[in-house]
This record gives C-alpha cells, structure tokens and sequence, in this order.
C-alpha cells in the first residue's frame, strides 16, 4: 500500500489527474497498456470504468494499478477487492404512478408550445425575439430571458397568457396522453395555476423561489423543479485556470475551464483549494461570473473580459435554532434586537454576528497553471451536513402507529462552506491579466486583456501582483460559500417516547448531545439501505439529513426528527413512493422499518446479526453502514445505536435495556462491550478496577477514586429507571456519586473520560 504523495505523484507522472468521463469502459484509447489510480473510485461501476481504458488492439495483457489512501473507503476495498471488481449494479426503477413528473412534462411541452406562437407574433410585428438572443442557447428551451420575463412591468407575461389560453386544446390532448395508461388521477393544471407557479420562481417566500436565476427561462424553471431536468446539468460550476489560443491570426482566445457540481464545487474550488490537472498544479483564488470566449476590446487593442453574471448570488441568511436544530432562511439581514423566533419551537433565535451566504457563479485560479508540488494541501471542509429548512412536515393527526411520517416536495437543502475561521473575506478586483502566447513561433504574440469584477478571497496586501481594487464593487468580511437544491424531503417522528430515553439531539440546556446525533443519523442511513432494496436503486439516491427536534402539535413534548431527500434535483419519487400507505394503511417506510428490526431472515438484519460481523464490526464497517457517500459521517455510525433509535421511535414502551438484559441485537452485547471499553481503559491506565454492579459495568482508575458508571447513551440521566437508580444507589451507599460515562463517549474518546475521572 503506498502512501497519498507517493500515490498522487505516480498518478501525475503517467498522465494521471482530472478524470475525463468520455472514456467508458470498452473505448478503444489505443496502445495504453497501463492505468494508475490515486485512489480508490468510489464505486464498482466507477473502477471498471477507469480500469477499462487498459488493455486494446490485440494486447497480450494490461495492468491497473490502484493506489489507496489512508481512509476507511480505501481501506476496506484494499482488504476486499472482489467488492470493488464484482458487487451486482443495481437495478433500474421506473414509477408510472407519480404526479410530479407528468406534470413537469405537461408545462414544459405547454409553455414550448405557447412561446412558439408568442414567437411568431413577433416575428409577423417585426418585433424581435429576445430568446432568439441567447447565447449560448438554452438547452431548457427557446422561452425568452430571465430577466425581461421577470420585470416589472413586463409585456411578456401578458403575452404568455393569451398564448397559454390560446393552445390550452393541446395541453389538454396531452394531458389525456400521459394519463391514460397510468395510476394517477387527472392533472390539474390551468393557466392561471401556471403563471403562479412561474412567478414563485421570484417571490421569497415561494418554495420554487432560486437564489440565483439563469439567463434563460427554461433553465431557471427546472431549476426551480417546474419543469423536468434534461440536457447537460445546470449546476455544474466551472473552474477558469488558464486562456488558450485558438486562432493565431485574431489571437481568438478559449478559457480552459474544470468543473463539478455545486455540491462539490463549494469545497473543491474554494480559495485555498489546491487541484492537479495536467500534471499542473492549480490555485484557487475567487471567484468569478461565466467568462466569454470573445471579449470586447479597449482602444490600444487590450481585450477587456466582462463576466456573463455576477459572480454571486444576492446574499441570504441561514440561522440554525440552538434549542431544536432548525434552520431558517432570511432574505434581509434580521435585527439581533427583536429577534425572530423559532418555527419549530417557538424559542428565539440568536441572529448576532450572522455571516452571508451567497451561492457562487464560478471559481477561478490565478490564472498561472504551476509545476506540481507534493507538499500542497488543501484546506480541511469545514461546514456542516446536508441541511433543511424548517418548514413544519404535514403530518396526519392521528395513524396506525406510533411512528409519524410526512411527505413535502420542493423542500430547500443546502450544504455550506463556512471556510476558514469566521468565513471567506472577499473584496472585487480588476485583473490585468496577460493572455497566452500565439501558437506561432514566428510571431511569439501575447494578448493583453483585463479582467473585470473579479471577487478574490484575502487580505488586499496578500492580493498577487496585477490586481487593482474596485472599491464600488462587492465586498463581504464574513461570507459562507452555499449550494441549496429543491428536492422532494420524507419527515419521521414519533408521536410518544419513553421518558426514561433520550432521543433528542440537543439536551434541555440546548447543549448538542453527540452520541445522540450518532444514533439519529445511524438509524437514517440504515433506512436508506433497506429503503434501496426495497426500492432496487443505489443507496445514493437517498440522502440523510441532519436531525432536528419538532412539535408534532403546539401542546406537545418534544421529539426528533429524521429527514431524508431524494438526492436528484427536484426530487426521483423515491420519498414520495416511501410515504405511501399499504393495504394495512401503515406507510411503506414503517414497515420497511419493522423490516430492519424484525426480519431476522432478510437484509440488513441478516448480514448484522452474522456471527463475523458481530465480532468484528465495532461500531461500523462496509458490510453495514459505512459506504464512500457518507465518509463524513464515518467517525459517528454506529449500527446498533442505529437499530436501537429505530426501534425506539416505532414502540413507544421501548426501555433499551433499563428493563434488564435482553436479546435485541442492539443490547445483545452491549454489556460485554462496556466492560471491554473500560477494563481497555482501566489497562492503559495501569491501575484501577471494572466491576459488576447490579448487572451494570462500574470501573475506577484508582483506590479510593471516583467511580466512572457505564450507561447507554440513549438512556435519560434526568429521569433514571428504576434499573439505572438502583446501581446509582449502591455506589453511592459506598461513598461518592458515580461519574455517567456512555460507551459511545468510552469507546472513541477514553482519553478525554480518563481526564474527567483523574
């Protein structure tokens, strides 16, 4: 196994770097008898696609080289590579029966059709069409711009409506088509419903408003979830690094651009982000809006370079309630005087010192490709998981059970970079940039240009040389890199709870309460694999977001909240198909969760209650929780915390083992692992004693020390059982009052409770 820098550097020398996703598996690439991978991919599809490119025209053999890195993803395929060459791709899945799509379909084909004949009344006026002007096209459809559409006033909307009225036949006729020989009921879509629709897209206060609008109509309403995704995708972020000439004669000039997705772009492409492209090593500085190919020119011949857009969105807030875990969005900045409360529970919300957020148009590099370094890094993410905003769930006043499950599409998401310290600080800058030279020898010309309203990340003395500040331009001291998603959102929550448990991620004092969080996301991330079963699609279509607390009524405790999304822009049906009730009237997602927790014989239990992986799999691994998508979360997951929550929301009598020792796979070996964490301790200490105490694990560093009680870290200390305050007494009848240590707490930071415990 070799190391990251040797790994990487291999990988650079034969060619390695950007991945170019052109090359599938059986393209013929020629004599290339040889690939080195950095990395381990991230799944089986995606080795065999990069491993294929070796081995063509009648070669005798070929060799791949994988190199893995220091992390769990790496490292469990290092150990297992049968997994990475030969696991079974998953199935496709195709549902006739959800409304969304139709519907998605059904204003797309209408406005198409209604903006044909708003066309054609322009062009017998003599009028132009100011669709016919975008540039490039949009891919969305030929509707007319963003910005005009939206004015105010604006003729085209009057326009659009005489047209929807006038091809309303041809909605309908399609309407009956999509309709015909599918489970769902008449569409109800009307004009007047259409042109509402359409305007949410600039209404705040609207689920399908964007922070960010594209050029072109088409693409910002599927954007918004309005109309359906096709084409190239729209949230692709390009990274400028560096000019090309095309033609020697104009000094044409094309920008070599890398990109990915929003998502991944706000950590990947952030300033202090180091790339290796081309066996070059790329700096990221800032950012940018979309650069054109061809720049208007000043006199003296210097090329000037305006950005297509601003290189950031209008700036919002996001402010997370520190009594429930709820986020809420604000247009404007609000007043920390009267601060705004809480949706969810009513608590006020802390709005002092709130940085910007903003969602980037494109990144840049300082535009000078280097030699590649070893020694680079980029900066650690900082920022938090996949977020939601918290707009209360609809969930049905009474069920067949005690878990509560709510369906919301057009849900708002959003993964933040929070950068370094307190934030990005970012002022505008004008960038002399001198372009490359001609490809002629003979001429050996370089294209001075300027680069206007570039907004660079730094101190303005650390700024590189070339760079003039614009002090009308946009400057922001605390900013947060942010990329939302609308997507269909599925809500779980139970509507009782044991007292003597503790399920809610933060505690009274609103305090997060780790161990907590861990079994939450635990139990989202073990539904998520028994939903893609059931399902037969990859895992990854479902994402896991963070827990928050929640008032099913206004009268009512609180309780947590699960949440998961479907990960495909504007939602795939996939939490709409699991909040649907079965002939019992029980959601399929509860019983999916019975499933986990009672099936013995079927996947996940099966595979969890494995004689090896008991064994062997403390507290995950790959053959339960762990998987490439959720690397983030891999220090936390937990399987049995995670059957333990789960069953915890589903039987509201649940004691999770304060009613003695049992035989739930989540408690069968519970005991025998506590004493493992403490006398592992108790060991490393070199003194001290573990200690059966009323059938609970007790242990102490020294004689005569404070003694450190073992306790689930899902069991309430506020309100002890019986079980748990009878071994409280006991040790206190012997002097001193036990020190409560989970084994969530022993197992990962035993240090840290020795500390406590000297």
């Amino acid at each position: 196994m070799l190391g990251r820098d040797l790994g990487a550097l291999i990988g650079v020398l034969l060619g390695g770097g950007e991945v170019e996703p052109a090359l599938e598996v059986g393209v013929d690439v020629g004599s290339l008898q040889a690939t080195v991978q950095a990395n381990m991919p991230p799944q089986r599809f995606n080795y065999q696609q990069r491993v294929g490119r070796a081995g063509r025209r009648r070669q005798a053999y070929s060799i791949v080289l994988t190199v893995c890195r220091n992390r769990s993803h790496d490292l469990y395929y290092f150990r297992h590579p049968e997994a990475i060459t030969g696991d079974a791709p998953p199935p496709p899945f195709l549902s006739k029966d959800l409304k969304d799509p139709a519907l998605r379909f059904v204003r797309k084909a209408w406005l198409r059709e209604a903006f044909a004949v708003v066309r054609d009344a322009c062009q017998a006026s003599g009028d132009p069409y100011p669709g016919d002007a975008l540039r490039p096209p949009d891919v969305h459809g030929e509707f007319v711009p963003t910005a005009p559409f939206f004015a105010d006033p604006s003729p085209w909307r009057d326009r659009l409506r005489a047209a929807l009225r006038q091809t309303e036949p041809y909605k309908d006729r399609l309407v009956a088509v999509l309709t015909e020989d599918a489970p769902i009921d008449a569409l109800d879509i009307t004009v007047d419903r259409l042109l509402d629709e359409l305007d949410g897209v600039a209404d705040p206060t609207s689920d399908a408003h964007l922070e960010t609008t594209a050029p072109g109509l088409g693409q910002t309403l599927a954007e918004a979830g309005l109309l359906p995704m096709l084409g190239m995708p729209t949230r692709v972020r390009n990274l400028y690094y560096a000019a090309e000439v095309t033609d020697d004669k104009s000094l044409r000039t094309e920008w070599k651009t890398v990109d990915r997705d929003l998502d991944v772009a706000i950590f990947e492409f952030a300033p202090g982000a180091v790339l290796i492209n081309d066996k070059r090593q790329l700096e990221c500085i800032g950012f940018t809006g979309p650069l054109p190919t061809w720049p208007k020119r000043k006199k003296g011949g210097k090329a000037t370079y305006w950005p297509g857009s601003d290189a950031f969105s209008d700036p919002f807030w996001l402010v997370e309630c520190e009594a429930c875990n709820g986020h809420h969005r604000f247009e404007t900045q609000p007043d920390p005087a009267h601060p705004p409360l809480c949706t969810s529970c009513g608590e006020p919300l802390d709005v002092a010192a709130l940085p910007e957020l903003r969602v980037p148009s494109g990144f840049r590099t300082d535009f000078y490709p280097k030699p590649f370094d070893p020694e680079a890094r980029s900066p650690r993410r900082s920022g938090f998981g996949l977020v939601a905003e918290s707009k209360k769930p609809p969930f049905p006043a009474s069920g067949p059970g005690n878990l509560a499950v709510a369906f919301r599409e057009r849900m708002r998401t959003y993964r933040v970079n929070k950068g370094p310290d307190e934030g990005f600080s970012v002022a505008t800058y004008r960038d002399w940039f001198h372009g490359p030279r001609s490809k002629s020898t003979k001429t050996g010309k370089v294209r001075k240009s300027i680069v206007m309203d570039q907004v660079i990340e730094g101190d303005r003395a650390d700024v590189p040389y070339g760079f003039d500040h614009l002090k009308d331009g946009l400057a922001v001291e605390r900013l947060h890199l942010a990329a939302p998603k609308t997507t269909d959102a599925l809500f779980l929550a139970p509507r009782t709870t044991n007292p003597h448990l503790a399920l809610l991620p933060r505690n009274p004092e609103g305090e997060r309460v780790t161990a907590v969080r861990a079994a939450a996301l635990s139990a989202a991330f073990l539904l998520t694999y028994r939903a893609a079963q059931e399902l037969d699609v990859d895992p990854d279509e479902l994402e896991v977001v963070e827990p928050r607390i929640i008032r099913l009524e206004a009268s009512s405790p609180r309780v947590p909240l699960l949440q998961l999304t479907d990960k495909l822009l504007n939602g795939a049906g996939y939490c709409r198909q699991l909040e649907q009730p079965l002939g019992n009237d029980r959601p399929l997602v509860d019983e999916l969760i019975r499933s986990i927790l009672y099936d013995r014989d079927v996947s996940p239990l099966q595979e969890l209650l494995e004689h090896d992986h008991v064994v062997e799999c403390d507290p995950a691994c790959y053959r339960c929780l762990q998987r490439y998508g959720n690397q983030a979360y891999h220090g936390l997951l937990d399987w049995r915390l995670g059957l333990a929550y789960l069953r915890a929301l589903v039987e509201p009598d649940y004691a999770c083992g304060l009613d003695g020792p049992t035989d739930d796979p989540a408690l069968a070996d519970w005991l025998s692992l506590a004493d493992k964490y403490a006398s592992s301790l108790v060991d490393f200490h070199g003194e001290g004693e573990v200690r059966r105490i009323e059938d609970l694990v007790a242990f102490r560093l020294r004689d005569g020390g404070p003694w450190g009680l073992v306790v689930h870290p899902l069991w309430n200390l506020d309100v002890p059982a019986p079980r748990l305050d009878a071994t409280i007494g006991v040790i206190e009848d012997g002097g001193g009052y036990p020190e409560p240590v989970d084994t969530f707490t022993l197992s990962r930071t035993a240090l840290a409770v020795r500390e406590r415990l000297r």
